[in-house]
């Protein structure tokens, strides 16, 4: 009789820690403030400013490309680091 007992018990268990990881669990960034970084890659903006690149806002002005980013929720951003760039600052990747 206990060994039937610690079997449905087991059984019990076992169907509710498995239950936990099927559940679909909805989050979103406005659910949870702080909970997601959103973030952009600027490692190629020195080079595309040399080149004469532009940027623009939503209402069609020139602005600074992380005025811009942040004006659009970007919080986060990566610059990678080039081993050895040339001077040239239209070619030399981040120079």
């Amino acid at each position: 009789m206990i060994n039937r007992i610690i079997a449905m018990i087991l059984t019990f268990a076992m169907i509710i820690s498995t239950t936990a990881f099927i559940l679909p669990i909805k989050v979103s960034a406005s659910s949870i403030p702080g909970l997601f970084a959103k973030g952009a890659d600027i490692s190629w903006l020195p080079q595309l400013e040399a080149l004469g690149y532009k940027f623009y806002n939503d209402n069609g002005e020139e602005q600074d490309l992380l005025q811009i980013l942040k004006d659009h929720g970007i919080d986060s951003i990566r610059i990678r680091a080039f081993v050895d760039p040339s001077d040239d600052p239209s070619n030399g990747h981040c120079s």
